[in-house]
């Protein structure tokens, strides 16, 4: 069976068309787009919010207090490495990113 899905170009689209996102040119590279999410967007984030913590809930409910708080320390450091990484290898091919990150 075969999905198709949408590319990152048509979500964009579609969330500005549903003025959930607004996009403006960026100031230093006159090639890209910057998004800003919109005040009806962030309204939409909010009422998000009561159904994720439930999903929440259902997927970390088998954990204890103390796994929890190792899983988002654990989640938290990843997030900061490939941060780091990300901002340095912006522009770089697949295999330059790993050989600077494991190899």
């Amino acid at each position: 069976m075969m999905s198709e899905f949408a590319s990152g170009i048509d979500v964009v689209n579609r969330l500005v068309g549903m003025g959930l996102i607004e996009e403006f040119p960026d100031e230093e590279d006159r090639r890209s787009k910057r998004l800003r999410i919109t005040e009806k967007g962030l309204d939409v984030i909010r009422d998000c919010f009561p159904v994720m913590n439930r999903v929440a809930d259902v997927a970390y409910s088998s954990l204890t207090e103390g796994e929890q708080a190792v899983l988002i320390q654990i989640l938290d450091k990843l997030d900061r490495y490939h941060a780091d990484h990300y901002k340095q290898s912006k522009n770089v091919g697949f295999d330059e990113v790993y050989e600077r990150m494991v190899g």
